[in-house]
């Protein structure tokens, strides 16, 4: 991973170059959002549209016709999130401008006041033309009618750096950074205009002109600003030097607009070096018990773990409660990047290639970059997305509770075909064969042609599905809500779609079956359950005097699942219980995964535990 962080410690010069970068990439992303409390909307609304989880990107063209690309994200913050991290200037600078008598200082009067404000985190990402990447962690504060800067990277702003304000369309503001160095900030609102972009005309643009110095130095930015969508183009230039850089808008997502232009070179992905999605069945592994080899927890609120962490490369991605997609680093045990969505994600991303495809339930698929989770496209559906993305053939699939299957374009995420089920679609696609295996909440199985999303064939059970289907030597299973477990011919020149065989499991499948040598594992509500893959014969049931939750793991000869409050492993031939993993004492929600060496468990209190065999 190449990668300069620029929030890492550095000299005097070092924090000057911070501001200098720093007014460039605040101006060109400009699309920063906010959420707070009911307000009737406003002039600022609509020319930086409030959102959590708001992502841009732009295509950056330097002086000497040198091309790279920017990506913004953005994350609502509360007051108690915030405060831990500030530091001193930050936070006497927060303290003045929320009226905060530092003199006589209280407290309690001092948090209730910094927690009525909500704070955007807006993390930058700037990739050069050789992959190398700049991230840059700034904290503002977005009020009624303006925004400021508290802090980017090191460099603390006292008072806080503006970027916008239409209550002054002319403002001058002189202070400092990190309470010794000089600066002076002038904004000015020159215009309304309307502009041509790579994604359409916006009728609707404030050009804004802004202008800082400090000692030795100076630079300008010419920023447009445009109804319903932010920061669409920006123009920057160091005083003196003739050059310009100039950035535009490539590709977006607000509430309301997800849209991308047509770059070039690239090509759709249609034989990747590889695709990751989770996987349940791993025949190899020792017969020893699990221990806890290490923890992480993340320092934010609503952080619940929703997600099954998917092992990539040194990684970990799992998404949370609060919309965020996490990366962990294996190695260091520290976050190496985070995502924002618009809302709770549920279900593990898919890797194909080196791009990571993610859905939340704010109805978006998003296609990062996997190295450092740079935002490259979105795609909206018309209602949430509550399964994880497929790949075939160049094209990612994804299912919507809006009845619909989309195959999207892997390079671009421009719509290839759709198909509309008879009811809403809340499971994973799965892909064997050039066929699609999708069921629906009409109670349907349907098997769609890969490349053009025509049905092959459709299975009617008697209940919605909500579970994903598995594929295995050329047969379906899929359980429905009429607690039955069907197994069904996929495919041959005779028949497609036969029944072959039906189990009354007499409860609701909770996850995915897992299938290993002749043998079909599932899990109920209570229940552990082995049947013939052949037949659907029982071979054997264990009972749980708790709620078990997800699809079972199955390491060799041991089945994992997980309770309330621990994981289970069970003999995979006879099902007795072996050993017993105590967890957090939070509710359990998201099933487990593994890689085939060590047992991954999220908890709804944020905390993540890596089991394993240690030494």
């Amino acid at each position: 991973m190449n990668e300069i962080d620029s929030n890492s410690p550095g000299s005097w010069r070092g924090v000057l170059l911070v501001l200098i970068v720093l007014v460039g990439m605040i101006a060109a992303i400009g699309g920063v959002w906010w959420q707070i409390a009911p307000h009737p909307p406003s002039d600022l609304e609509r020319y930086l549209p409030n959102a959590n989880g708001g992502s841009l990107r732009y295509r950056v063209t330097d002086a000497n016709g040198a091309i790279h690309f920017r990506s913004s994200n953005v994350a609502q913050l509360s007051g108690t999130d915030v405060i831990t991290g500030l530091d001193g200037n930050a936070f006497g600078s927060l303290l003045k401008i929320l009226g905060i008598d530092i003199q006589n200082f209280d407290v309690t009067r001092a948090q209730a006041a910094i927690n009525a404000n909500r704070f955007v985190q807006l993390t930058e990402i700037e990739t050069d033309p050789t992959g190398v990447y700049t991230r840059t962690m700034s904290l503002l504060l977005p009020r009624a009618t303006s925004w400021t800067i508290l802090k980017s990277g090191t460099a603390s702003f006292d008072p806080p750096l503006p970027i916008f304000d239409l209550v002054n369309p002319r403002r001058q503001v002189i202070g400092k950074v990190n309470g010794s160095v000089p600066y002076t900030a002038t904004l000015a609102l020159e215009n309304r205009e309307a502009i041509d972009t790579s994604i359409g005309r916006m009728d609707d643009c404030l050009r804004v002109r802004r202008h800082i110095e400090i000692p030795g130095y100076g630079d300008e930015t010419l920023t447009w600003y445009c109804s319903g969508v932010g920061v669409t183009r920006e123009e920057y230039r160091v005083d003196g030097d003739p050059g310009i850089q100039r950035a535009e808008l490539v590709s977006l997502t607000t509430p309301n607009f997800v849209k991308s232009a047509v770059l070039s070179p690239g090509k759709s992905v249609s034989d990747p070096a590889r695709v990751i999605t989770l996987d349940h069945n791993f025949p190899g592994s020792s017969d020893r018990a699990l221990a806890v080899l290490w923890e992480f927890k993340e320092n934010r609120s609503n952080n619940g773990i929703t997600t099954p962490p998917l092992p990539v490369d040194n990684l970990l991605l799992y998404g949370t409660q609060n919309g965020s997609l996490i990366a962990l680093n294996r190695t260091t045990r520290e976050m190496a990047w985070r995502f924002q969505t618009g809302s709770a994600i549920y279900s593990a991303p898919t890797i194909v290639g080196d791009t990571v495809y993610v859905t939340s339930s704010d109805r978006r698929l998003y296609a990062l970059q996997l190295n450092s989770g740079t935002f490259l496209w979105a795609f909206a559906t018309q209602d949430s997305i509550a399964g994880s993305p497929a790949f075939a053939d160049g094209l990612i699939i994804i299912a919507s509770e809006d009845r619909r299957v989309y195959a999207l374009d892997t390079l671009t995420g421009r719509e290839r075909w759709r198909f509309a089920a008879g009811g809403p679609l809340a499971t994973s696609p799965v892909i064997a064969d050039g066929v699609i295996y999708i069921g629906s909440d009409d109670g349907a199985l349907y098997a769609l042609d890969a490349k053009t999303g025509a049905v092959r064939w459709a299975f009617v059970t008697g209940d919605a599905i909500t579970t994903g289907a598995v594929v295995a030597d050329g047969v379906v299973y899929v359980s429905s809500n009429n607690k039955m477990l069907y197994a069904l011919q996929a495919q041959t020149q005779r028949s497609d779609g036969e029944l072959l065989w039906q189990s009354n499991v007499r409860q609701d499948v909770a996850g995915k079956v897992v299938i290993a040598a002749g043998q079909l594992y599932l899990a109920t509500s209570q229940q552990v359950r082995a049947l013939d893959a052949a037949t659907g014969q029982e071979r054997w049931r264990w009972i749980s005097r708790e709620n078990l939750s997800g699809s079972p793991v199955r390491l060799g000869n041991t089945i994992f699942i997980r309770r309330s409050h621990d994981v289970v492993g069970l003999d995979a031939q006879t099902g007795s219980a072996r050993w017993t993993i105590p967890g957090s004492e939070s509710a359990a929600y998201a099933e487990l995964s593994s890689d085939g060496r060590e047992i991954f468990v999220g908890h709804f209190d944020g905390l993540l535990m890596v089991l394993g065999e240690g030494n």
